[in-house]
């Protein structure tokens, strides 16, 4: 667990390739799971089994930030495929920044499931005014949806949302 003004940074240093690997078919296995706060993962590229597309719910989406999370992780140029999601985010984690990531690749049948980005939000009592940031993102190549997002409280709760840039096909 960090803190705002301690935190915690994996990322990929210039040159190198940092690339998490799960080739487990175990439900509710992730490749990364976030449980803390003031966390940032930064240039991570990580994969589920190559050859293989799930459906949701599935084995297990590639990013999870989870309840537990509470507030400030980040996701800056990271990348995820395969899996039942490309990231999933339960519904109350605090701020939560997605910038410059791509998710692409997930999904095996074409019914509503097995999403690029599938993230749920809800104004989190533990931080005031929380926000979700999905900015400059892609997602393509999915049997589910690009992009599914949901507030705990529609309509108001959408205000908590911004999402800026983001391409989706396929």
């Amino acid at each position: 667990d960090g803190d705002p003004d301690g935190k915690i940074i994996f990322r990929n240093y210039n040159g190198e390739e940092v690339k998490p690997f799960n080739d487990s078919n175990t439900k509710q296995l992730e490749t990364m799971r976030i449980d803390c706060r003031s966390v940032w993962f930064w240039g991570i590229n990580a994969w589920r089994k190559h050859t293989d597309r799930y459906n949701y719910p599935g084995p297990g989406s590639v990013w999870w930030v989870r309840n537990q999370s509470r507030n400030g992780v980040k996701l800056i140029h990271c990348w995820g495929s395969e899996g039942s999601n490309g990231l999933f985010m339960d519904s109350d984690y605090g701020n939560a920044e997605i910038y410059g990531c791509g998710f692409f690749h997930s999904g095996v049948d074409q019914q509503a499931r097995a999403h690029g980005i599938y993230c749920h939000h809800t104004r989190d009592s533990f931080v005031a005014a929380s926000r979700l940031k999905i900015t400059d993102c892609f997602s393509f190549d999915h049997l589910g949806s690009c992009l599914q997002i949901f507030a705990s409280a529609s309509p108001e709760q959408l205000d908590d949302i911004d999402v800026l840039r983001f391409t989706a096909w396929g």
